[in-house]
């Protein structure tokens, strides 16, 4: 596959790894599981190297603030006017976004420019960066409906809210299964204008785990 920009290798890729990010709270199998596709990602020519990705404890607040005020914009058309066609979570996303004051706004769009220097310069020597995609196993919806509150949503968020932040080039892929038989998944990260080394090192992965072939019960018998 030589001619193929998806299957013909991934070229000497530098795959950026933070041990403490990927580990630190992290559920076992999740820790596991980027451990293997570490392991699979440099035996196909990927080159490992230690990172130390930017904390900023601001980060998903600001996310959050700057989401619910864009998809209150985006929505503006809609709600409140049709408030009862709307699920309660997207209501609670969008009442937020519309109580936002200015002077909020613009300090998360401040911090959206901070945080974005910072990957930039992470970017700087590294093509790729592995993460998890979330700290915990897939919850149940009873167990989803608590995470949306205290500070589940920052557990949930953690891993995600800095590529969506900044515009970092993301995949997600799937990796296991829990006990339920729930998938879970790890995140492949990019640099910016450089979705095919990312879309390569993705299908490598995929190929590497053997995924799509293992497949959720409930989905693979289904018609």
């Amino acid at each position: 596959r030589t001619g193929d920009p998806v299957g013909g290798g991934l070229h000497g890729p530098r795959l950026g790894v933070d041990e403490g990010w990927c580990h630190d709270d992290v559920a076992a199998p999740i820790a596991r599981a980027i451990d293997v596709a570490i392991e699979a990602l440099v035996e196909r020519g990927a080159e490992r190297v230690a990172v130390s990705v930017p904390q900023r404890p601001e980060l998903i607040t600001s996310w959050l603030a700057l989401c619910a005020v864009e998809a209150a914009g985006a929505h503006a058309e809609t709600y409140p006017a049709r408030a009862e066609d709307y699920g309660p979570a997207l209501r609670a996303l969008l009442d937020y976004g519309r109580r936002q004051p200015p002077e909020v706004v613009a300090a998360a769009l401040t911090d959206r420019i901070a945080v974005t220097r910072d990957w930039e310069h992470l970017f700087e020597g590294i093509d790729l960066l592995i993460a998890p995609a979330t700290r915990d196993l897939p919850p149940s919806v009873a167990q989803g409906r608590e995470q949306m509150r205290g500070d589940g949503m920052r557990r949930l968020l953690s891993f995600t809210a800095p590529a969506d932040l900044t515009g970092v080039p993301t995949i997600s892929l799937p990796t296991g299964l829990s006990e339920d038989g729930v998938p879970y998944g790890l995140q492949l990260m990019g640099r910016h204008r450089d979705e095919a080394t990312l879309v390569r090192a993705g299908y490598a992965l995929q190929e590497a785990r053997g995924w799509p072939a293992t497949m959720p019960p409930a989905i693979s018998t289904a018609p």
